[in-house]
């Protein structure tokens, strides 16, 4: 009995971490912005507006801001935490693409300004699918770097995610119909950012001092 009070006793504190740990890990992990009334230009390699010539289109798309384009809806795994649209205030970014196929790209965009100014930039790259066949045109990918600007966006609580920048995640972009310039007012981009998973090998850690602490209390 005296055994198993030492045993308790040295090992709870791995237990309790652990068991934060996992609770962690229960919690959510996506991150997830919606925006749509995005325009869109298409560009040729020399970046000169060009007409979109489809699935195995070369060039970048330009990405814009204008009075349509709004934050629709940002979650966390779960319902929409903004309730209604919000403008936004900023947005830059492109996607290059050599035959349909995403080779790099930026995207960012903020809304509010002053004290309330939250911003998202992300890296845009291959995701090794290219753009479906006819219009309204929509490719995925990935990303990479993302930042938050700070630990709220539109006064919604993004701390974990703020706290494990640089961010992975991915993109989808989708509604672009373009007319014969290559230009489209009303696009949409999801972009979902990951927060990282703590690091196992902590836990690893932690249990192979227990069983050590637990040989030496056998031997005692």
């Amino acid at each position: 009995m005296k055994m198993l009070k030492k045993l308790v006793y040295c090992c709870a504190p791995f237990f309790a971490v652990a068991q934060g740990i996992s609770t962690s890990i229960a919690a959510p992990v996506q991150l997830e912005f919606r925006l749509e009334g995005l325009p869109v230009q298409a560009q040729n390699t020399s970046l000169v507006n060009t007409s979109f010539s489809g699935q195995n289109f070369s060039g970048r798309l330009q990405f814009g801001n204008d009075s349509n384009a709004q934050l629709v809806f940002l979650r966390q795994e779960g319902p929409n935490l903004i309730g209604s649209p919000i403008n936004l205030t900023a947005v830059s970014g492109f996607l290059d693409l050599v035959n349909g196929f995403t080779t790099g790209g930026t995207f960012s965009f903020s809304t509010g300004s002053g004290p309330s100014l939250s911003t998202y930039t992300s890296s845009l790259e291959d995701g090794g699918i290219k753009f479906n066949n006819l219009a309204p045109f929509s490719l995925p990918g990935f990303t990479y770097d993302g930042a938050l600007s700070g630990s709220s966006f539109a006064s919604v609580d993004v701390s974990p995610w703020f706290a494990g920048q640089p961010l992975e995640g991915e993109f989808s972009f989708s509604n672009y119909s373009p007319n014969n310039a290559g230009f489209a007012a009303d696009t949409s981009l999801t972009l979902v950012a990951i927060v990282p998973e703590p690091a196992s090998g902590v836990v690893l850690l932690m249990a192979a001092s227990c069983m050590a602490i637990r040989r030496r209390v056998r031997k005692a």
